[in-house]
């Protein structure tokens, strides 16, 4: 393979210059479908670009490896830019007034202001609220990001337009995630929320709340985002388990894609609490793909869809009850293992249906059991692999519905 490079680039960057993930296949050395190619139509296999971070790109479908020079220059062209602007913004002060000045400029800003109520599907309400502001001497838009106890830690920037599309992340001011602790972000500020919504991104924070004041549900809802990104928001989530458990429900709403069901499945398993889930790829009454909670937003819009799909598509997580309970992971096959269930959540244990459940890698036989001779309350579970296979199951129970996620190896 004939490589090209002319700079030095992260996979990150390399991901989001070419709007698909690469896999890892070896050492420095991943594969994945070629942006260029998909947008020709080609690249039905998902495998023609080759990535090496020490040597460059290779597309193997295209003469000269024009896909992957193209491909590193636009890298570079968009560090040039990242950085330019990124010196200038860098000095933004984060106070109530600085931001409250940036929101006021977008609203009086016509073509900036309607660009953004395009990309979202959100009212000039909702961008007030949310204080999604704009810079006029750079010509950037400016996300706040405030963590929960009210303070401004930064901003995530966006650029009005680039090769990739309107309303696209640049950068983020320095220092943002100096205090890991300050990373879980709130989009809205509800005086007595009853549940907690957990998005992929800002975007699809301001969405999900534009469609919740729809119903008159916005200060039902506290909406939250991680500001190091949608991979981390199980770390951002573990220095406030205490807060997180005060909600009634916990939704969890990744993109429908393999880093957000990898996401989604990490704060399943690692976080120790009960969540529910609102994954877009099994949305009441919705056939096509949605990737994330924006075009879900947008798409109930263009639709004139009326009834509460979001609300109706939440469903109790089975990973997130069975990661307290499945502790002796390295059991036997065929080995059964029972356990007393907790008193908080024997109610919804009741609508456990017994079957076999992929864990970590694995597949259980899971059995729950109300009245066992053993006393009330028993999770009995065997182990009846050691492997996993792509396979989507959901289990609709009564009043509860519980949504296996496949394994993501």
């Amino acid at each position: 393979m004939n490589y090209y490079s002319n700079g030095e680039f992260t996979i990150d960057e390399v991901e989001r210059a070419n709007g698909y993930p690469l896999k890892k296949t070896g050492t420095n050395q991943y594969q994945g479908p070629c942006g260029y190619c998909r947008a020709e139509g080609g690249d039905t296999k998902g495998d023609n670009l080759h990535f090496n971070p020490t040597k460059g790109f290779f597309c193997g479908a295209c003469v000269d490896n024009e896909h992957g020079k193209r491909l590193a220059q636009e890298i570079v062209d968009s560090q040039k830019v990242k950085k330019e602007i990124y010196q200038k913004v860098n000095n933004a002060k984060y106070d109530k007034n600085n931001f409250k000045n940036y929101n006021a400029d977008l609203l009086k800003n016509k073509d900036r202001l309607e660009l953004v109520k395009e990309n979202i599907g959100i009212t000039n309400e909702t961008i007030k609220e949310c204080s999604i502001g704009y810079d006029k001497e750079n010509d950037v838009y400016m996300l706040p990001m405030t963590a929960l106890d009210g303070t401004i830690t930064g901003y995530e920037i966006r650029v009005p337009e680039n090769n990739k599309g309107k309303f696209k992340f640049l950068t983020k001011t320095k220092g943002y995630a100096d205090a890991p602790e300050k990373c879980l972000s709130k989009i809205n500020n509800p005086k007595n929320p009853k549940n907690a919504l957990i998005c992929a991104g800002y975007k699809d924070g301001y969405a999900a709340y534009d469609y919740l004041k729809k119903f008159n549900l916005q200060d039902s809802y506290q909406i939250l985002t991680n500001s190091n990104g949608e991979g981390n928001t199980a770390k951002a989530l573990k220095p406030h388990i205490e807060y997180l458990s005060k909600f009634e429900k916990i939704i969890i709403c990744m993109d429908n894609d393999i880093p957000g069901k990898k996401a989604a499945q990490k704060i399943e398993q690692e976080i120790p609490l009960v969540f529910h889930t609102l994954n877009l790829g099994k949305l009441n009454g919705i056939r096509c793909y949605i990737n994330d909670f924006t075009d879900l937003h947008k798409y109930i819009q263009e639709h004139g869809i009326s009834e509460n799909i979001v609300e109706d598509s939440i469903k109790l997580s089975p990973n997130s009850i069975l990661k307290l309970y499945l502790r002796r992971t390295n059991i036997k096959l065929d080995m059964p293992i029972t356990v007393d269930v907790k008193p908080e959540h024997k109610a919804i244990m009741e609508f456990f249906e017994r079957g076999i459940y992929p864990y970590k890698g694995c597949y259980y036989y899971v059995k729950y059991d109300p009245n066992s001779d053993a006393g009330p309350g028993q999770l009995t579970f065997v182990k009846k692999s050691n492997f996993t296979l792509n396979v989507t199951k959901t289990v609709v129970l009564n009043t509860y519905s519980f949504e296996i996620i496949r394994n993501i190896n």
